[in-house]
């Protein structure tokens, strides 16, 4: 039996969602409204999308409140008058956050690992090359800025 036969007749695991897949790739802001926003090209079942909306509800509830506290650290990037700000921010400022951005980080992978056990493992698959693709489209379009 040839080595492609016996490959094909493997039985494939299913792919790790992102963050596991990579532990040094970045979280998406919001991983749970990707796929929702993706759900029809991904196939996903009217159960699945009332899950995936459950989970992102309880992810927002989960981190409302280390989101305010980081906003009242962090500087608005424009005045009242829409002027744009200094945003640098100051070592105590950085100091109280680092904390804060790792709850977040944690909270947003959780509900990423949570979101993708709903997934069949050719919808874990496609959703992570669809947000491949979608970020490498994403860091082209920032390196043709000005």
């Amino acid at each position: 039996m040839s080595p492609a036969a016996v490959t094909a007749q493997e039985p494939q695991q299913p792919p790790p969602p992102p963050a596991a897949a990579d532990s040094a790739a970045p979280v998406s802001s919001d991983p749970v409204g990707f796929l929702l926003e993706h759900k029809d090209s991904l196939r996903l079942a009217p159960a699945v999308v009332s899950e995936l909306v459950q989970i992102n509800l309880d992810l927002f509830r989960r981190t409302r409140r280390i989101q305010r506290t980081i906003d009242s650290i962090v500087p608005p990037a424009a005045d009242a008058f829409g002027a744009p700000r200094q945003r640098a921010l100051t070592p105590e400022q950085r100091e109280r956050l680092a904390p804060l951005l790792e709850a977040r980080r944690a909270e947003l992978e959780r509900a990423r690992d949570a979101a993708y056990a709903l997934l069949t493992p050719d919808q874990q698959l496609q959703a992570r090359r669809l947000e491949q693709r979608l970020a490498a489209r994403s860091r082209r379009r920032a390196l043709m800025q000005p």
